[in-house]
């Protein structure tokens, strides 16, 4: 049997319930599964033919140290998926301004990186941004993510340099169509598995559980699907798994994420979602 590594995380060594189903359907398809966490220095990473990195969570904290046991994987021999070359591509979120010259529609985003001198208030008045969201380029779950206004900025310069001890920052216009909901379209091996909607409290921007966030299971409309398709395509390789997220306005889909490294599945919001995770993945080792 192939031995497959299930990278998961101190915080979550077992993933959550959803995930249950993972281990016997992959055994199925002759492939052993042992779930070990990234952050685990005692874990030997050697002994195994490929390692899939969907819980490797926590690893925007610890950048330096997750990049380091990514090249002891790779020193292995072990097969990553997705592979190692995209998972450095999108651990910054500056990829999206490469996708943008692709051709994607993206959220408007300024970057800014460490040792610039750049003042929230002149970002948001040359844009005429009368809000914004001001977060880290490497980021997960809202993290350091605050939503501000034009009166509002300075009193956030210091949120800014905070973020810029540590890494690049990104400030995006706010879009008041997250209150409608965040698109979340998940593939497998470029197919569509299924699709959520995730919703934030009123009043509120962040659409994460953690938050009160809502999640609904939809099927996208046929010109929502076809432009989330086309950020897939326009990534650098076609990954095993990713998530496209982003926010509709009109027919306009703008991508806020192409989510590479670990994202949650949502498996409990598709019956058959487990079943095709696990075919992809059996396709990519054999």
């Amino acid at each position: 049997m192939l031995r497959l590594a299930i990278a998961t995380c101190l915080k979550y060594p077992n993933l959550l319930a959803p995930y249950d189903d993972l281990t016997p359907l992959l055994a199925a398809e002759g492939i052993e599964a042992h779930l070990l966490p990234w952050d685990d220095p005692a874990v030997d990473w050697s002994g195994f033919d490929a390692a899939v990195l969907i819980g490797a969570w926590g690893y925007h904290r610890r950048m330096a140290e997750f990049l380091d046991w990514l090249g002891r994987l790779e020193d292995c021999g072990t097969v990553v998926l997705n592979s190692p070359d995209l998972i450095r591509w999108n651990s910054r979120k500056t990829y999206l301004r490469e996708l943008a010259e692709r051709g994607i529609r993206v959220v408007p985003t300024v970057f800014v990186e460490p040792g610039e001198q750049i003042r929230l208030h002149d970002i948001l008045t040359d844009r005429n941004w009368p809000q914004a969201v001001l977060k880290p380029a490497i980021s997960a779950g809202a993290d350091d993510t605050a939503r501000i206004s034009l009166a509002e900025a300075d009193a956030h310069q210091p949120n800014l340099a905070t973020i810029l001890t540590y890494g690049p920052a990104m400030i995006q216009p706010f879009m008041p169509e997250v209150s409608a909901g965040e698109w979340s379209l998940y593939y497998f091996a470029g197919e569509l598995s299924h699709t959520v909607v995730k919703r934030p409290v009123a009043g509120d921007y962040r659409v994460q559980h953690d938050f009160g966030g809502t999640v609904e299971a939809l099927d996208p409309p046929t010109w929502l699907r076809d432009q989330a398709e086309a950020a897939l395509a326009a990534l650098p390789e076609s990954p095993l798994y990713a998530r496209i997220d982003g926010l509709c306005r009109d027919r306009d889909f703008y991508l806020m994420e192409a989510e590479l490294i670990e994202p949650y599945l949502y498996l409990e919001y598709s019956e058959p979602a487990p079943k095709r995770f696990v075919g992809a993945l059996a396709g990519r080792l054999r």
